[in-house]
């Protein structure tokens, strides 16, 4: 009888040690994602400011160098993408001293009998970008089979943790919401089919496929896959720093060393190459400037630039 009264006392403070761990070892992993999720809204937050900043200084300008509101509008509602690229030819129209807003307003290509929304282009700059976008609801986990005494032994799946985190509000949002607006676009994409509003930046330059225009969007193009490759790489790395399965931990290595491989190769003037395997990585930037027309497509398929055939360029962007 005493024997079996230690051998139970031990029993029992022994289940609730082990109890005692698992809700311990539930907290710890839970705080760290509910951190980890609060730190990249944060981030987010900080970045959607950024860019409506941009968005409004763009606007801004484009309205004071005589933009007709419509056009701008229809921007702004269909194509936001495209007001930072008008914003950037105008600029450079300006310093060679030809900008006018008869070439302004001919850059723009809007669908014919287009109808404005009934909103300010404040209001669509922020509709234009979004805090968050949606993420996809998470399945919960299925609840393994076992006795009651299983249950309280044994430690919680990463998964039924990470389940718990994307399903709970963080900073007013769905935690799902926040990890599925890690790397979403800080600008909307254009609508699709006909009614998409474009900007054709030839009126805006002195001759559309002369050669300095040529390496100006060579460059402008670099400059936004150089941005895109060091924020993948940051997100990778965060991403890497997180609670992951074996599986996710693989693909985010095998993804943050394909990356560093292509910045290598930038940095030792294999830059033809490597800027062909970020568009096939990440296309829409190069997708928005092979849709403009005549002069995205010349330098997308020249030689000396990005050498793709039209037919790799038709296949990739669905020859849109």
């Amino acid at each position: 009888m005493v024997m079996a009264a230690v051998l139970g006392g031990a029993f029992a403070g022994g289940l609730a040690d082990r109890m005692k761990e698992n809700r311990e070892y539930t907290k710890t992993k839970s705080d760290e994602m509910q951190a980890f999720l609060y730190q990249t809204g944060l981030k987010r937050r900080d970045e959607v400011a950024k860019a409506r900043r941009g968005l409004t200084e763009a606007a801004d300008y484009l309205g004071s160098k005589g933009l007709e509101e419509s056009n701008l509008l229809a921007l702004l509602d269909q194509n936001p993408k495209e007001v930072i690229r008008l914003y950037s030819a105008a600029l450079k129209a300006e310093a060679r001293g030809d900008l006018t807003s008869t070439l302004l307003n001919q850059a723009v290509i809007a669908s014919e009998g287009y109808t404005a929304p009934d909103m300010t282009p404040s209001e669509l700059i922020k509709t234009a970008t979004p805090d968050f976008i949606q993420g996809t609801d998470l399945k919960k986990p299925e609840e393994r089979e076992g006795s009651a005494l299983n249950k309280m032994f044994r430690s919680p799946d990463l998964e039924e943790i990470m389940y718990d985190a994307y399903s709970s509000d963080v900073m007013g949002v769905k935690g799902k919401d926040i990890q599925a607006s890690m790397t979403a676009d800080l600008l909307k994409s254009g609508t699709e089919g006909p009614a998409r509003a474009n900007v054709d930046i030839g009126p805006l330059a002195t001759d559309k496929y002369d050669g300095t225009m040529k390496r100006e969007m060579r460059s402008q193009i670099r400059t936004l896959y150089d941005d895109e490759l060091d924020n993948r790489i940051d997100e990778t790395l965060t991403y890497l720093n997180t609670n992951l399965t074996d599986i996710q931990r693989v693909t985010a290595e095998e993804r943050q060393k394909e990356l560093r491989e292509i910045k290598k190769d930038i940095a030792e003037g294999r830059k033809n190459s490597a800027y062909q395997k970020l568009i096939l990585i990440y296309p829409e930037i190069a997708q928005d400037f092979y849709q403009t027309g005549g002069l995205g497509r010349n330098v997308l398929s020249n030689p000396d630039y990005f050498s793709f055939s039209e037919e790799e360029l038709e296949e990739l962007f669905g020859g849109n």
